[in-house]
């Protein structure tokens, strides 16, 4: 069978967990077709920097699956656009190469800065994009008030993020919401809901992993209240503190706990502004990967930290998937991508109308009857509803369609 030959473009380092857990697994599994060979290229950023010696060894591993790996330096600070026309130049430089090489076919991005960056590259090289987890990453800034609708920060991805939409050969989206907004570019054919889906294998609820980090928290009898990722960006950030101290007062069995790489001091002082105590609470710097199950399996509710916002609604959340697959049960704010309706609809967490302590508190309640259900009968109601709304199986089917 002729060799098909695709550019992935991964506007995030390698070992981001966003890359690892979503876009890594499906190109994996698509190389099960010898004849589909895949060029890498990621943009490293210092957080998640590799030893020359793990770049060469993971060169390696790669390119016995037919995946061959470019690692391009990310870019970012003061001159911000200028710095990204010359990832965009890099970017030029190497997709050049590749054609003349390969004979380049598709080229497939993972969201929507990835898909921006591929729609020039498309128009220039008449390659057949491919975009997974397509957000309107533009009007998230704007929604977070980073960014104003009248800067040049926001015009100018906002208009390649349409031109990489009415580029597109097939766009994954995670909600029917954006696809309803993409049916004014694409016919409906090229556009699939495929919200973002992690390996069940690798989330599980496991009750040895329970039992085991419970025991190092010294919590074995305590409820776990978990946060786990980013503060601020796109994300709520002291109002999450604010609303696990309240969180804190309604049961002294609650154990609150912060995995982030956000500054530790600054929530212990937000802790302390909050009236809460801070040796009540335990703050930990970010997890490998394959641990973050393990803790899931140990929590006994999660916090998904977007604030409700009016495109939020576009939103996919990873961590939806994550915690529904090892029966967290989650609070979240009413209207974000389609979860939160998931959520009220099975009783699988808490919705609520924003991250202030009195929305908060008047699902009082519901959060308390949460954290006392059985695990293993939430586990039976979660599991199921998290492998049919966010199975990975159908990104696999979209995929192997596509190339078909």
């Amino acid at each position: 069978m002729k060799e098909k030959h695709t550019l992935v473009l991964i506007y995030n380092s390698f070992k981001d967990p966003l890359f690892q857990n979503l876009m890594l697994k499906y190109i994996w599994k698509l190389t099960e077709k010898k004849h589909l060979k895949f060029h890498l290229i990621t943009f490293e950023q210092a957080q998640y920097e590799m030893t020359s010696e793990e770049v060469s060894e993971k060169k390696l591993e790669l390119a016995d699956s037919n995946i061959y790996w470019i690692p391009l330096r990310f870019h970012t600070g003061r001159f911000i656009l200028l710095k990204k026309v010359w990832d965009l130049v890099q970017l030029f430089k190497v997709t050049l190469q590749l054609t003349r090489r390969h004979n380049l076919e598709y080229i497939m991005a993972f969201a929507n800065v990835s898909a921006a960056l591929s729609g020039i590259l498309t128009t220039f090289f008449h390659l057949k994009l491919v975009i997974y987890s397509y957000e309107p990453h533009a009007k998230f800034m704007v929604d977070m008030g980073h960014w104003k609708k009248s800067g040049i920060k926001f015009k100018a991805l906002n208009f390649f993020e349409l031109l990489a939409a009415k580029r597109a050969f097939h766009i994954m989206t995670g909600t029917h919401a954006m696809k309803k907004e993409l049916e004014a570019y694409l016919p409906e054919s090229k556009i699939s809901v495929a919200p973002t889906a992690v390996d069940p294998q690798d989330f599980k609820f496991s009750q040895s992993d329970r039992n085991h980090i419970r025991g190092q928290l010294k919590a074995e009898n305590k409820k776990i209240l978990l946060y786990i990722g980013k503060l601020g960006g796109l994300y709520y950030e002291k109002e999450i503190v604010q609303i696990m101290c309240e969180i804190a007062g309604w049961d002294v069995n609650i154990f609150p706990l912060l995995i982030t790489d956000f500054d530790h001091q600054t929530i212990i002082n937000w802790i302390k502004a909050f009236g809460g105590k801070p040796e009540d609470f335990t703050l930990m710097k970010p997890i490998e990967r394959k641990e973050v199950s393990a803790y899931l399996s140990a929590a006994d509710i999660g916090i998904i930290g977007i604030p409700p916002l009016p495109f939020q609604k576009f939103r996919s959340p990873t961590k939806t998937a994550e915690f529904l697959l090892c029966g967290l049960p989650t609070l979240i704010c009413d209207g974000i991508s389609e979860d939160s309706a998931h959520i009220k609809k099975h009783n699988l967490g808490c919705v609520v109308k924003s991250f202030s302590t009195v929305d908060v508190t008047s699902k009082k309640e519901n959060f308390l009857n949460l954290i006392e259900e059985n695990r293993e009968n939430f586990l039976s109601r979660s599991r199921p509803i998290a492998l049919a709304y966010r199975s990975i199986e159908k990104v696999h089917e979209i995929f192997n369609k596509i190339y078909q």
